[in-house]
């Protein structure tokens, strides 16, 4: 069996956490090899509405990766936000059994944005 290669682009951590309390944190930064190195994250509670998630992804030293650093062509801002927003829907639905959730790398090119690796740790509510 063949997979598909993830496209070159710019990879990203996509991180929500449920605390003692119930409230859902999202974590977003760079993500891959990187996360460890660069230490680039911001995090915001859930509910966060598109424009809060796009003003944080802004936030980030990588930002200017997103964007099209030195004449790379810009990632596909729209499908980032579309998976970000996925996740969070996802993360809210399963809010009384999530424990964590790890995207790592979401890799977002000019075309799209691909998961590459995934962890989703639910308890039983």
């Amino acid at each position: 069996m063949a997979e598909e290669m993830a496209p070159a682009g710019v990879e990203l951590l996509i991180g929500l956490t449920r605390d003692a309390t119930g409230l859902l944190a999202l974590t977003l930064g760079a993500g891959g090899v990187l996360a460890e190195l660069l230490r680039d994250s911001v995090t915001l509670i859930l509910p966060a509405g598109r424009e809060t998630i796009d003003a944080a992804l802004r936030s980030l030293r990588l930002a200017p990766l997103l964007e099209g650093w030195r004449g790379a062509p810009p990632a596909d801002r729209g499908a980032l936000l579309d998976a970000v927003e996925a996740i969070t829907r996802f993360a809210v639905a399963e809010a009384a059994r999530l424990v964590e959730l790890d995207v790592n790398p979401l890799i977002v090119s000019p075309s799209g944005a691909v998961a590459v690796d995934a962890l989703i740790r639910l308890e039983e509510p």
